[in-house]
């Protein structure tokens, strides 16, 4: 299925959003050369079955080589961020009232190089299980979560890094305004969040394998289970 753009109404205001089923996207950004380090953001929300687990939901965000051939494609040019599940992976329904959530197991949380059919995958940078909140797409609630990816240049290693995520927190909605605010900081620490500070090397060729310019998400689940995201952007910190 393909990525959609839906509009909804939350708390008022109406908000578009990319609909992700079982698709990936991409945007093409201008990075400088000089680049020491970048980050990808998101502010997102997923939709869900009340109650019920999900199998296999494999979610990643990160940068790539143009704008076709990206992650979850059979063959992908060059990609480097996150993977948060698999194929095998469970997702356990987590609050039985809203902001409905999801759990997975720290396991399930790593960082990614995909060239061609080859994925190279970081032990996991959590140590602990992460939530996701899970309800809001589809009954079109205001619980927005953000979640964002950083890559330290190096040679050969890339340093990659997640400043934040959710962990068993149930942080305010976000507005497209603090998702853009806490783009820009350097330590971002969101009220509701857990810190995150387990930065892992990983070696990258953007010579060999293609530059950066651009960056994408992918979400291999659909029906009930969209990823809708309302904001994304980059930022080049350094």
């Amino acid at each position: 299925m393909a990525t959609v753009i839906v509009a909804r109404t939350i708390g008022g205001a109406t908000e578009t959003a990319a609909q992700l089923n079982n698709s990936c996207f991409a945007r093409q950004v201008a990075l400088p050369a000089s680049w020491a380090h970048i980050r990808v953001g998101i502010r997102y929300h997923f939709g869900a079955v009340p109650s019920l687990n999900l199998y296999g939901g494999i979610f990643a965000l990160g940068f790539c080589s143009g704008t076709t051939n990206l992650y979850g494609d059979a063959s992908t040019t060059h990609f480097a961020g996150m993977q948060i599940g698999g194929s095998a992976a469970l997702w356990t329904f987590y609050n039985v009232s809203p902001p409905y959530q999801y759990q997975t197991a720290s396991a399930n949380n790593v960082f990614v190089v995909k060239v061609a059919t080859v994925v190279t995958a970081s032990t996991t940078f959590l140590s602990a299980a992460s939530n996701y909140v899970a309800a809001g797409a589809q009954q079109a609630s205001a619980d927005r979560c953000m979640l964002f990816l950083d890559l330290v240049k190096g040679s050969p290693n890339y340093t990659f890094t997640v400043p934040f995520y959710l962990g068993t927190g149930v942080p305010q909605d976000a507005t497209s305004d603090q998702f853009l605010g806490y783009m820009q900081q350097l330590t971002p620490a969101p009220t509701g969040y857990t810190t995150s500070t387990n930065a892992l090397p990983m070696a990258v060729s953007e010579a060999t394998n293609g530059y950066f310019n651009a960056a994408s998400v992918y979400w291999n689940q659909t029906g009930n289970w969209v990823l809708e995201v309302c904001d994304f952007a980059v930022a080049v910190l350094a």
